[in-house]
């Protein structure tokens, strides 16, 4: 053995390799996850998006910075229906937040198409517009309802609050828009919502069932007739909206509800401002130092 060296299997050595393993794993290491988080920008919003007329589907583009107007900016594409909610996204930006349309034809309408139309066939026109404000330190969470403005062929967007202050997990949010009242029963408890009134319901409180079953009535000839029927299952990760309103002489009933997801499986999450395709091929332009340049 060398003079001055210490064999790696000595008891002193491997306690000092031990202690900083220790202070490797309890100090440095959650730091650099710590880090990893926050380099991943915050969002301002998290949305999700429904037709409210019936039968409407579109594939929508948004910009998740709101910066449509930089090259090479990062844009997605968004599924919106009418049969529930869309795919929960994220926006980054300041202010409104903008909705283009992009349309998808078949060969046939193709090659139906004059030259002029097939020139125009990839614009992505804008159809709908949200006014928003982010504000400071907060994300703020809304359902975005589609409605058709049968003047402009554009849509008029009406936004929900949908913050977990404002309806937890485990709750749901009666609206009713009918012009008569309407009566319900939740399980063995009784509710009326007279026109336009709006009732919260904490379905989590209700421990000792499964399941809870809302069952709404209406008067007609001077009887209360059933028009809505279903069961909940007593799910502290689900929460929403339950709309009631006319439709001809029906009631509608429109259920807009969402799970506990984790909110890296939200559209858009943790996305950069500018393409990374584009952002690598800036990068593998720029001019390399020249040799010559780096010697004193």
């Amino acid at each position: 053995m060398a003079l001055g060296t210490v064999p790696v299997n000595d008891p002193r050595v491997l306690k000092n390799l031990y202690i900083l393993f220790l202070l490797f794993s309890s100090f440095i290491l959650p730091h650099l996850f710590l880090y990893a988080e926050e380099s991943i920008s915050k969002p301002t919003a998290l949305i999700s998006a429904l037709f409210w007329q019936k039968y409407s589907n579109k594939t929508l583009i948004y910009w998740p910075w709101g910066n449509e107007e930089e090259n090479n900016s990062t844009n997605l594409e968004l599924k919106v229906g009418s049969n529930g909610l869309s795919k929960k996204f994220a926006y980054y930006g300041q202010k409104n937040l903008n909705f283009y349309e992009k349309k998808y034809f078949s060969p046939r309408e193709i090659s139906l198409m004059s030259e002029k139309e097939k020139e125009l066939m990839n614009e992505t026109p804008l159809v709908a517009e949200f006014p928003f404000s982010a504000k400071q330190d907060e994300i703020q969470e809304f359902i975005l309802l589609f409605i058709k403005d049968s003047q402009t062929g554009r849509f008029k967007i009406y936004p929900l609050p949908f913050s977990k202050q404002r309806i937890p997990f485990g709750s749901y949010h009666f609206i009713s828009q009918a012009r008569e009242e309407l009566n319900f029963t939740i399980n063995q408890d009784r509710m009326s919502l007279g026109p336009g009134e709006k009732n919260f319901q904490d379905f989590s409180k209700l421990t000792n069932t499964p399941m809870i079953q809302v069952t709404g009535y209406r008067r007609e000839d001077n009887e209360y007739k059933k028009f809505y029927s279903q069961n909940f299952s007593n799910n502290k990760n689900r929460r929403g909206y339950l709309f009631f309103s006319p439709d001809r002489k029906r009631i509608k009933v429109t259920l807009l509800m969402e799970n506990d997801d984790p909110i890296e499986s939200v559209l858009g999450y943790g996305i950069e401002r500018v393409k990374k395709e584009e952002k690598e091929e800036i990068e593998d332009k720029t001019p390399l130092a020249s040799p010559t340049s780096i010697i004193p």
